[in-house]
């Protein structure tokens, strides 16, 4: 069989991966990992959070001499995260007339369907593919009802993991995402250009050029207020938010006699809102006084309720707050040496280690139902990609860099009274729910049940600025071009 036209290859493109067709350049899909606020699993549904900034992606082979060895087999990528830190995925589609279809795992478990790990194309009773752009992110695995349960790194081999859970062991770890493209005959029909209908004769229609539908983050300018297929039906956020994908934080931030640039380098901050890597051992009673402060700390205290995240290459611009509720940061160290150790990796008592996805809290979130049918992909176009997830320590191992600092907790960055998102598609099926999954157990669950209580603070938030954003989906629609 003949290799398609269209078929897929992966790149990394900075701290971000691409699936792309060579032979198109907008054939192109960006997926991002975000680092992002822990939910707490109370019970309650929350809206989506922010991003906190890119994670850093690295290519297996720049590291052969360092990696494991079972990862030379398997290839990929691989990614930082601290023990309970939270995460999510962004579909970048460049193209909407290049829709593309995912499966995400953790573990080799499916996120969506909770079935093991395969690269077919069919009709299922729960949907395990995502399609994009009508889907931009995924926060977590699939529980029904248009919500998910949140990712949330854990270590293999405790009980944590999604993986461990529904196949009673951590053999894989990690996450992984195969992409196919459309059959290319039944796309060109699906988009095909709609003639205007006309009683002259007229000049030789204009090739139509697509547009984007979500604006890439480095694009200043907003999304076009129709794109095929889709109506923007609400307006846009705020000046400096994008939907699910900015964190606010002050531009300038008066620290008692001075006045510090809040955004100009992560080593002149210091943070208190790191949880530790080393293995979680049965506290006396549960203690959350360093991590996870569920009011905003006294001015007297400077405490760094904010942080601005930063990656290998690029920082995350954060907006000014109100001016009655500016937070306050606390001072560097007193020597750079100091400073430098403070914020270098994590302590040498950590121990190097793969992580995997667990559940954690509950937020609200469409799974887009597939519009067109399984039969609209071509399961010969497909590539995909094996996603490594280790902890701060061993990133540092293999690759000579520090990770930042986890984010602040989802109370004080509420506590500024700072937005939330909630994003929705109209005229669209959403996914049902997997039985499968429905059986996974969150990370405070298992806590619950190795050390009688929580080993992180679930204090239930208040949340009053939700930014909505809602679209319309008509795949019959009829595209208005030149004429």
């Amino acid at each position: 069989m003949s290799t398609p036209n269209n078929k897929l290859s992966v790149r990394v493109d900075g701290n971000q991966i691409s699936f792309y067709s060579p032979n198109d350049p907008d054939d192109n899909i960006i997926i991002t990992f975000h680092r992002t606020l822990r939910i707490p699993d109370d019970g309650k549904i929350y809206p989506l959070p922010p991003s906190l900034g890119n994670f850093p992606v690295k290519r297996v082979d720049d590291y052969l001499d360092r990696v494991p060895e079972k990862w030379k087999k398997t290839g990929g990528i691989f990614i930082p995260l601290y023990q309970r830190e939270a995460m999510w995925m962004e579909f970048l589609n460049v193209s909407s007339e290049h829709p593309h279809a995912l499966k995400v795992a953790v573990g080799k478990v499916n996120a969506l369907s909770g079935e093991m790990w395969d690269e077919e194309m069919k009709d299922r009773s729960v949907q395990d593919y995502v399609v994009t752009p009508l889907q931009p992110w995924l926060d977590g695995i699939n529980s029904g009802d248009g919500t998910i349960k949140q990712f949330i790194a854990m270590p293999l081999g405790q009980g944590y993991t999604v993986e461990s859970q529904v196949t009673g062991e951590d053999k894989v770890g990690g996450a992984q995402i195969i992409c196919f493209n459309p059959n290319e005959q039944k796309r060109k029909r699906q988009f095909a250009p709609q003639e205007p209908v006309r009683s002259v004769p007229q000049q030789p229609k204009p090739i139509y050029q697509p547009q984007v539908l979500f604006t890439p983050p480095s694009m200043t300018s907003p999304p076009p207020p129709t794109s095929f297929g889709f109506s923007m039906v609400s307006p846009q956020p705020p000046q400096g938010y994008q939907q699910h994908s900015v964190v606010p934080c002050c531009e300038l931030v008066n620290l008692g006699s001075y006045e510090k640039q809040a955004c100009d380098s992560i080593q002149s901050l210091s943070f208190d809102c790191c949880e530790s890597e080393e293995s979680y051992a049965p506290p006396s009673a549960p203690s959350y006084q360093n991590s996870y402060s569920s009011q905003p700390s006294s001015s007297s205290s400077l405490v760094s309720d904010l942080f601005c995240a930063t990656t290998s290459s690029t920082a995350t611009t954060l907006s000014k707050p109100p001016s009655n509720s500016a937070p306050k940061m606390r001072k560097s160290s007193d020597s750079k040496s100091e400073r430098k150790k403070e914020n270098s990796s994590v302590p040498s008592s950590v121990k190097a280690q793969e992580l995997g996805l667990a559940s954690g809290g509950k937020m609200k979130q469409q799974i887009i139902e597939d519009p067109y049918g399984a039969e609209f992909w071509d399961v010969s176009t497909k590539a995909r990609v094996f996603i490594h997830i280790v902890n701060s320590e061993m990133f540092a191992q293999i690759t000579g860099e520090s990770v930042p600092p986890t984010p602040i907790s989802a109370q004080t960055y509420s506590s500024y009274n700072y937005p939330w998102f909630d994003h929705y598609t109209e005229n669209v099926g959403t996914i049902g729910k997997s039985e499968i999954l429905s059986g996974v157990k969150s990370v405070k669950q298992i806590d619950e049940e190795k050390y009688a209580w929580s080993q992180q603070d679930d204090s239930t938030v208040k949340i009053n600025n939700v930014v909505t954003h809602k679209e319309t989906f008509d795949k019959n629609s009829v595209r208005d071009g030149d004429w």
